[in-house]
């Protein structure tokens, strides 16, 4: 039973060990990642009219040393594709393409060139740093309004740094100009405002005056008060509105097949 009592320290000088090991054996070259939300989402429905492009930041870090002088960043955009799928009269499937989607951000359209030497001269992690915010500079346009679109974007190998993990290598930022259900909109926040609706979305902005984002949704989510205050103001107001159009209740746009959209509720 004695030499039990030694065994937690064996254990501990083993892995110790095996740790300063891989430290030693480690002789990559200097790495890079993003960090933060993999999925970010600008709306310009919240921007004055004369508001034509906006700056997304991303985040990175580096793996591996510090260095005393600037490096330079590297992004290229990513082509996503989709199945599209072809059927017979009976509503069999027959035939599949893989194709680019059909909502790919366009360069010059819907995001500034990321080799514009304005964006080039700020994609830099600073000496003595390992992490830095790199600008994304996406542009307004009509289209937004009926479509939003993807910028898929990936980090690629320079001379300053190889490709660091996998998954947390490319990062997609959705541009539209539209009300767009927040990322952090979760069954939680369906409990307490029922289902996420683009008119519910601007009803919800009109009465408050506030963006709701990700970071109102966040704060809603944290706050059990928060979001009792706010459900109450939103079920009189939402009572104001259909009493003042007893005809012509608030519901959200009709779906395909539809006669008429849903009623909007809040839980």
């Amino acid at each position: 039973m004695e030499n039990l009592k030694y065994i937690p320290i064996v254990l501990f000088l083993f892995l110790f060990s095996a740790c300063e090991k891989d430290l030693m054996d480690y002789k990559g070259g200097d790495r890079i990642q993003f960090s933060g939300d993999t999925l970010v989402t600008k709306s310009f429905i919240f921007d004055d009219a004369s508001k034509v492009s906006d700056t997304i930041w991303v985040g990175v870090q580096t793996l591996g040393n510090l260095s005393d002088t600037d490096r330079r960043v590297a992004f290229a955009q990513v082509t996503e594709k989709e199945w599209v799928f072809t059927y017979d009269d009976d509503g069999n499937k027959k035939d599949s393409t893989y194709v680019d989607i059909t909502n790919g951000a366009i360069e010059g359209t819907h995001f500034s060139s990321l080799s514009d030497p304005s964006i080039q001269s700020r994609m830099i992690i600073k000496a003595d740093s390992t992490t830095a915010k790199i600008p994304i500079v996406v542009l307004r346009n009509a289209s937004l309004k009926i479509n939003s679109v993807r910028l898929k974007i990936k980090i690629i190998q320079n001379d300053f740094f190889d490709m660091g993990e996998r998954e947390h290598s490319e990062r997609v930022i959705v541009i539209t100009d539209k009300f767009t259900k927040p990322t952090t909109w979760n069954s939680t926040i369906d409990y307490y405002f029922g289902n996420y609706g683009p008119v519910k979305h601007k009803f919800m902005y009109d009465v408050t005056g506030l963006i709701i984002d990700d970071d109102f949704v966040d704060n809603l989510y944290l706050d059990s008060s928060l979001r009792s205050y706010y459900r109450g103001l939103f079920k009189v107001k939402l009572k104001e509105y259909n009493d003042s159009h007893p005809d012509n209740p608030l519901r959200e746009e009709p779906l395909e097949g539809q006669s008429e959209g849903e009623l909007v509720t809040f839980g």
